[in-house]
């Protein structure tokens, strides 16, 4: 497994910051978290089937269309995510529901 690309270090850094947060929100916090939690899994799965995709074509891809696919599987995956698409959001807050 490779390391996170340096893209996804922002969506992650703005995860954790939310966590330590806490106060009286913490529920809400909870719950951001693990939507961008979610949201971040469906990126990374969606970067690997883009990678198992062989290249070829008319079209050659180049940087432009490199960085527009990875904005539009970011927004994707923010949307899925939204949506509790995987449910994986929502076992992540029952198992931290559980620990208190």
């Amino acid at each position: 497994m490779d390391p996170l690309p340096i893209r996804s270090v922002p969506l992650l850094t703005q995860a954790t910051t939310t966590v330590r947060k806490g106060g009286s929100g913490k529920q809400d916090a909870v719950q951001k978290t693990s939507q961008e939690f979610e949201a971040l899994f469906i990126q990374q799965m969606f970067q690997s089937m883009r990678q198992s995709i062989p290249e070829g074509g008319l079209l050659k891809k180049d940087n432009a269309t490199r960085i527009y696919e990875e904005m539009l599987d970011a927004e994707r995956a923010r949307v899925m995510a939204r949506q509790q698409s995987l449910g994986i959001a929502d076992a992540i807050e029952r198992q931290v529901q559980r620990k208190k």
